[in-house]
């Protein structure tokens, strides 16, 4: 089932599309939290109202309109996941809109559930418009010869087949400059070698897509807890203290990618860390 929730920063006008969710499994919760003590573990999800055993997995990308151009970051996992994922493009038609309308497709990283959605079964681009632009140092390493051949087969095959069709419409980020006027890049390293959030600015109000700096709301009020597949562990955890601080300095509208949808709402201090205040939706 599609979903979408639109929205406003300034004069942009922003939509919550959504992917669809998975089931996490309980033996995910050793993956998500690795290094977090199994009793306070229990209490934090006791704390958080999440039952083990009944966890979905929520894949929210984002439509920014600012006028002069359709932006959208991150494109699901597109027909790769499961029955109740790869809806995307459906999200996109209830919002009136089809994958020619967009001009730029930004990626926070190379993880399958962001990149899935880029090419159709065939491997032809399904946003046959629009230009793309990734972090430099992430398009090197999952493009490098060295990453790829220490992945399985099946696992390279995928990221050749929606990665490397992007090379003759493809802009390399390495710095926080605009990409678009509005919107640029904020470094968040660590999940993956050049993985981003990426902030929205209109009229004085923004938006950051916080993409898997933080994948659960306990990871704000447990930074050191770190998911297993964090590329880079102790960068990931700056990473996440780096958004914390930036949330708390700027004060924010977050979008985060896993959280339940639309996965809109603020960081606040709470501590030495810090909690999520989601965001009312209809």
């Amino acid at each position: 089932m599609s979903k979408i929730y639109p929205f406003q920063i300034g004069q942009f006008e922003c939509i919550a599309v959504s992917d669809g969710t998975s089931q996490r499994m309980p033996e995910a919760l050793k993956m998500v939290f690795s290094t977090a003590p199994e009793d306070e573990l229990d209490q934090a999800l006791r704390d958080h109202h999440i039952d083990k055993n009944d966890m979905q997995n929520n894949f929210t990308c984002l439509v920014i309109r600012t006028g002069e151009q359709t932006v959208l970051i991150d494109t699901g996992l597109g027909s790769g996941g499961s029955a109740t994922t790869g809806k995307l493009t459906e999200s996109l038609a209830s919002a009136g809109l089809s994958p020619s309308d967009i001009d730029l497709v930004m990626i926070s990283h190379g993880h399958g559930d962001h990149i899935g959605g880029l090419t159709d079964d065939d491997g032809n681009l399904v946003y046959s418009n629009a230009r793309y632009a990734i972090w430099q140092g992430e398009w090197e390493h999952w493009t490098s010869d060295e990453t790829l051949s220490a992945m399985d087969e099946t696992r390279a095959a995928f990221v050749k087949k929606n990665l490397l069709p992007l090379q003759d419409r493809l802009q390399l980020i390495d710095s926080s400059a605009d990409i678009v006027p509005g919107i640029c890049a904020l470094p968040m390293h660590g999940h993956t070698p050049g993985h981003i959030a990426i902030s929205i600015n209109s009229d004085g109000e923004e938006l950051v897509y916080s993409a898997d700096t933080v994948l659960s709301p306990i990871h704000l009020e447990h930074p050191t807890w770190s998911p297993s597949f964090d590329s880079i562990a102790q960068q990931a955890i700056e990473s996440r203290h780096k958004l914390g601080q930036y949330a708390i300095d700027n004060n924010p509208l977050i979008l985060a990618y896993h959280f339940d949808f639309p996965g809109l709402g603020h960081i606040v201090k709470q501590g030495d860390a810090w909690g999520w205040q989601p965001r009312e939706s209809a």
